[in-house]
């Protein structure tokens, strides 16, 4: 029996052809009266046997191909689009930094921008370590952003995973069909830090890195160092950008605009040397502050009593490091809910995901679709996904698990 594998929906590869690049016709397959652009199949009848006996392949998830949506309180950061605009002009850039430093938060706003250049996005998650997937991933990023984006990449990697090898030609065309398509474009890999551990993984981004056409700049997103063998060679030919946490870090003086044009409080310059210097820029620990220091009652506050907050979260001793000053200001953030909002909070925080229906089914309470909004637009700790589609921050997300334990 001919074998279908489906990287990805509405797109599959049948075994019994003469001919395999032939089969690549056949798309928008919703009905099997549909099939109507099989080429050179020894007998059709094989297909809809191959169809009928399949199990459903685990679908791509649109969101992954897509930035995360932006939050309501955010900051025009000209300062980091001036630098992450250089990686139009080198092949490669690597944006390196611990969680909480907003990485996916500032190329979302960048690519929001208006590039000279088009733009493709996949985010990396724990299940794309292997190179089926994560290719599959790569592929789709590019189909959804660049309308006629040749099939050859899709045909390789179908004839890949029938064989469960031959990998490498998969890179070999994509790589001819980014040049192919002879336009500028930006291919923004975020979260790559869930494949960095998987050899085979790192071995196709090294491959890629090493025949990226001239018009084509890769741009990836990772917490931990990137394991290249392909990043030496171009860091000595000056090819390779890198940002660290010290470009993502917030200045003196967008501290002052973010609680000035953000938050609504007006700063002295002695307040915000003290912020500055207990969050050290740090994009996460400057959130934290602020939620420590607003009113959680819903009442409006003055600027006089959002002002004694803030004094009071950055004064006295604190613990050392980063991960402890986290968890001191999300417990404070915590305490300050309403205990409604805490009971929902560490209810929900055994999703790795967070939905309407989800969060209602573990809560039993309804009402999640109005919370999770509200935690959303209010920048408290949850990240937006797609439309009622949400996942905690990672630091906030574990916080809350410990407090379970």
């Amino acid at each position: 029996m001919a074998r279908l594998w489906r990287p990805w929906r509405n797109s599959f590869l049948v075994d019994n052809v003469d001919n395999v690049d032939n089969v690549l016709n056949v798309t928008n397959v919703t009905n099997v009266t549909n099939v109507i652009n099989v080429i050179n199949v020894i007998n059709v009848t094989n297909v809809i046997n191959v169809i009928n006996e399949m199990p459903a392949p685990s679908p791509l998830l649109r969101s992954k191909t897509a930035p995360p949506r932006a939050a309501r309180r955010t900051l025009a950061r000209p300062r980091l689009m001036r630098l992450l605009g250089e990686a139009l002009e080198h092949p490669v850039t690597i944006l390196q930094a611990a969680t909480g430093y907003g990485k996916s938060t500032a190329l979302a706003a960048f690519v929001a921008a208006d590039l000279p250049a088009t733009w493709a996005w996949y985010t990396v998650s724990e299940d794309d370590a292997e190179p089926a997937r994560f290719l599959a991933y790569l592929i789709e990023a590019l189909r959804q952003r660049l309308p006629g984006f040749p099939a050859g990449p899709a045909a390789r990697l179908a004839e890949a995973a029938q064989l469960g090898e031959g990998w490498t030609r998969v890179v070999d065309a994509l790589a001819n069909a980014l040049d192919e398509c002879g336009r500028e474009l930006l291919l923004v890999i975020d979260d790559y830090h869930f494949a960095a551990d998987a050899p085979a993984v790192q071995r196709l981004l090294d491959r890629l890195l090493a025949n990226l056409p001239v018009r084509a700049h890769l741009l990836i997103a990772t917490r931990v160092p990137l394991a290249s063998g392909a990043l030496p060679g171009l860091r000595a030919r000056g090819e390779a950008l890198e940002l660290g946490a010290d470009a993502l870090a917030f200045q003196p003086e967008e501290i002052r605009l973010l609680f000035e044009r953000v938050y609504g409080l007006s700063l002295d310059p002695g307040e915000i040397d003290d912020i500055s210097r207990i969050s050290e820029g740090w994009p996460m620990a400057l959130q934290l502050v602020w939620q420590s220091a607003a009113r959680s009652d819903g009442a409006q506050s003055s600027p006089e009593d959002r002002r004694q907050r803030i004094a009071r979260a950055v004064a006295g001793e604190r613990p050392a490091g980063r991960n402890a000053l986290f968890e001191y200001l999300a417990r404070d953030v915590l305490r300050a809910q309403p205990a409604t909002l805490q009971a929902f909070l560490l209810d929900v925080s055994v999703l790795s995901e967070l939905t309407p229906a989800a969060c209602d089914a573990v809560t039993g309470t309804g009402g999640a679709a109005e919370t999770l909004r509200r935690l959303h637009e209010s920048g408290l700790f949850v990240v937006g996904l797609g439309e009622q589609h949400y996942r905690f921050h990672v630091l906030f997300h574990d916080f809350l698990r410990a407090q379970l334990a």
